[in-house]
């Protein structure tokens, strides 16, 4: 968001493009969220997305090399598995250096298996902290292969100053899928709608030509103003004590109540001001 708002106003049509892809991004990750499998060619044009949005944030400071096997698009794997483990790579292993890095994306067939291998060049984690990554990011992609059925999938490996490699290996074929939501699932259904409509403002906001305000016509103002000359004499105090001297006339005067030129006397012998 804050990449968008800073091209809006150097680079308009660049803002435009980047709500679009944000919006795709969300799009993607609120349908998924329904299903604990997704197709790989899906999940991997979904990272593309992904990737495009933090090239726009990065520049040439990213670096990114895919090589993927043919014939793999159509094998299915725990939904949303991929994109968690790009943003690490891109937030641990790339943005925390000025010159950037390189992040390579893979995928294999091993016999009956998918394997798929996300690597960073970055600073690395030294040996005793690998296993203590328990971020949020990782925590989803663990949860996911828990579910289905693939708790010993994910292999992080990475050394300090060589970079991070994760491997998740799965298996090719289609598994059964659960039709009850999770927390988060649900949590997305609700939010992510009202961040696509706020996109879809700013990004208009973004093309949308400046508009000029219009000269105000002479005579308009004039006639504007007698008008509210009128309303404010219609509702002074003089204007309000001549209406009630003529509904007065109207009424035979009461014995007890004496005409008073600052109000009138209630019958309990208070006054009144009008």
């Amino acid at each position: 968001m804050n990449t968008i708002a800073a091209l809006i106003g150097i680079n308009p049509a660049a803002a435009e493009e980047l709500t679009t892809r944000l919006a795709e991004v969300f799009r993607y990750a609120l349908r998924a969220s329904d299903h604990e499998h997704a197709r790989l060619g899906d999940e991997l044009a979904f990272v593309r997305s992904y990737l495009e949005i933090e090239r726009t944030r990065f520049s040439e400071r990213l670096r990114i090399e895919e090589q993927v096997e043919p014939g793999l698009e159509a094998a299915m794997i725990p939904s949303l598995l991929l994109q968690p483990l790009v943003e690490n790579a891109v937030r641990h292993g790339i943005s925390t250096r000025p010159e950037g890095g390189r992040l390579r994306l893979a995928v294999r067939r091993v016999g009956a298996t998918v394997v798929i291998e996300i690597e960073d060049d970055g600073p690395g984690m030294k040996g005793d902290e690998v296993p203590s990554g328990t971020g949020f990011g990782l925590h989803s992609v663990r949860e996911r292969l828990r579910a289905a059925g693939l708790a010993d999938a994910l292999v992080i490996e990475s050394q300090p100053g060589r970079g991070t490699r994760v491997r998740i290996t799965s298996p090719q074929g289609r598994r059964r899928s659960g039709a009850a939501l999770t927390e988060r699932s649900r949590l997305m259904k609700l939010a992510i709608p009202l961040v696509i409509a706020t996109l879809s403002v700013a990004g208009a906001a973004a093309a949308a030509p400046a508009k000029t305000i219009a000269p105000a016509d002479p005579a308009r103002l004039v006639a504007t103003q007698r008008a509210l000359d009128r309303a404010k004499f219609d509702e002074t105090p003089a204007a309000l004590l001549q209406a009630r001297g003529r509904s007065s006339r109207c009424r035979r005067p009461s014995p007890s109540r004496a005409p008073s030129t600052t109000g009138w006397r209630s019958p309990t012998g208070g006054s009144r001001r009008g």
